[in-house]
């Protein structure tokens, strides 16, 4: 399984978020940047654990963003075999730079 990590640092804005996931997953083209197409998505990556550092600053972002894509990534969880998510504590010694296995 594929181990992507992510920072919430580097996802102020909705639309930050929506970057820095197409990058780190690779996403095609025609991901329409938005929570709708991030799930059809994700039933196409494959094998992959996403990793996300510092989750709490997500909790910033307008009209509960940050709840709405926890709940998204945790509901894929439970439907996608091959998908595994996990928010990451600062002392895990993980970093975004991409421990991509």
């Amino acid at each position: 399984m594929r181990r992507i990590i992510i920072d919430a640092k580097d996802m102020p804005t909705p639309q930050a978020l929506h970057q820095v996931l197409k990058e780190a997953l690779n996403l095609p083209g025609w991901y329409g940047r938005n929570l709708d197409a991030l799930k059809d998505c994700l039933w196409e990556l494959g094998p992959v654990e996403l990793c996300l550092l510092n989750a709490p600053l997500l909790s910033a972002l307008p009209d509960a963003y940050g709840e709405k894509l926890f709940t998204l990534l945790e509901d894929a969880q439970e439907e996608i075999p091959a998908f595994a998510f996990r928010r990451v504590g600062p002392k895990s010694g993980l970093s975004a730079v991409g421990d991509k296995k």
